[in-house]
């Protein structure tokens, strides 16, 4: 997996890009592959932004949030992609599961 990471208004430092990457990785290991991850963190004021642009096979998932810190900033974004890597994930599999068309009638003949 690629994974980028860029500051506006922000020094990133070597503790932030390895949390990142831990939970990045975290969320990516029951998940289809990620291609390829960007992750952009914001400082305005006295708001911490951190949002993500993840590419799949396929697919692009952005997740963004806000918090206080950066810290919670990234934990609330990673939660977010968490559960809309489980949607997209669902989304395939109930797709392929309706009722066997096809299959079911020549069963049936």
């Amino acid at each position: 997996m690629d994974l980028i990471i860029t500051g506006q208004h922000i020094d990133i430092s070597d503790a932030i890009k390895q949390y990142i990457e831990e939970k990045v990785q975290r969320v990516a290991s029951h998940s289809e592959p990620i291609v390829s991850a960007h992750v952009v963190l914001h400082v305005e004021k006295s708001n911490n932004d951190a949002e993500i642009t993840v590419t799949l096979s396929g697919a692009q998932i952005h997740a963004r949030a806000q918090a206080s810190d950066m810290y919670g900033a990234i934990d609330a974004m990673t939660e977010k992609l968490d559960a809309q890597l489980r949607k997209h994930k669902d989304r395939g599999v109930h797709h392929h599961q309706k009722d066997g068309g096809i299959k079911r009638i020549l069963e049936e003949s």
